[in-house]
């Protein structure tokens, strides 16, 4: 399990989360896997490469672009019909991706963009 899905929810500082209504029905599990890794209203920056491992889809999408357009927009797509999404911005060394960037937000009260 990842440490990072560990502690957000043993950290009940700022309440807790409906995790079944924001999630239930969601047709792939990459957007189930990203509601846990995102927090809400604060920003969070992962390498690409890292989240690829941790989706365990290294060897399935060599260009970091794809795996962007086919899984993180996919995912975004999904989620936006809950109560939960996110924004992300990608970050880059060079010409080549690099991080991405995101912030969670429930739908009702999005927060400003990046």
């Amino acid at each position: 399990i990842n440490i990072d899905f560990i502690e957000k929810i043993l950290d009940f500082s700022k309440g807790y989360s409906k995790y079944g209504e924001d999630i239930s029905g969601l047709p792939s599990i990459y957007s189930a896997r990203l509601y846990e890794l995102i927090p809400l209203g604060n920003y969070i920056t992962y390498k690409i490469e890292k989240l690829k491992e941790m989706f365990g889809v290294s060897d399935k999408y060599k260009l970091n672009s794809d795996f962007i357009r086919i899984v993180v927009e996919r995912s975004k797509k999904e989620l936006d019909n809950k109560t939960f999404s996110f924004d992300y911005e990608i970050i880059k060394k060079g010409r080549s991706f690099h991080s991405i960037r995101l912030k969670g937000y429930r739908m009702n009260t999005k927060w400003k963009s990046f």
